[in-house]
């Protein structure tokens, strides 16, 4: 019986870099959701009710729109770390595209959605994608040092949510 070896998108390392991948991508949403609050001057409570409904593209225009208006002294880095995402994030692919793996590589292989019928493919070794992963968790990084944003404030805000929900029950553990 030959002994077929293990695709990559079930390897263990692979599997801890794709839950990475989405907790960098929470964050990078949180803190953009902050920004714009911040941007416009309303209440974390009003921040949340803007934006829980704003998909990512429409959330990083409105950013960087609301950005252009600052005299925020490095309001070009800042645009251009919205651009990176936009245009390296690959988010698409990998929450909506369909995974093809071998036991070296996994491929992201996204759909146009509407139109014509087109795919496009990312192929990534699990060196790739880590530092794929890292990319993404540093960028956000970066808009929280641009925008000022502490540890504290982001969950500060993150915990908003809560109040923003009239029916909400329940509230999140606090950092230890």
């Amino acid at each position: 019986m030959a002994v077929h070896p293990k695709p990559l998108v079930f390897n263990r390392q692979f599997l801890k870099w794709l839950g990475s991948f989405w907790g960098a991508w929470n964050s990078v949403e949180l803190t953009l959701s902050f920004a714009i609050g911040a941007c416009l001057g309303i209440p974390h409570e009003q921040t949340h009710i803007l934006t829980s409904g704003i998909e990512f593209g429409r959330k990083a225009a409105l950013l960087r729109n609301l950005v252009y208006q600052t005299n925020m002294p490095h309001k070009g880095k800042i645009i251009g770390l919205i651009g990176k995402l936009q245009n390296e994030a690959k988010r698409n692919a990998i929450a909506h595209g369909i995974i093809a793996s071998d036991e070296a590589t996994v491929t992201f292989i996204e759909q146009a959605r509407g139109g014509d019928y087109r795919t496009t493919s990312y192929q990534f070794t699990l060196k790739a994608f880590a530092a794929h992963v890292i990319m993404i968790a540093s960028i956000a990084e970066q808009l929280c040092i641009e925008f000022q944003i502490s540890e504290d404030e982001l969950f500060r805000f993150a915990a908003a949510a809560l109040r923003a929900d009239r029916k909400a029950t329940t509230s999140p553990v606090p950092p230890s």
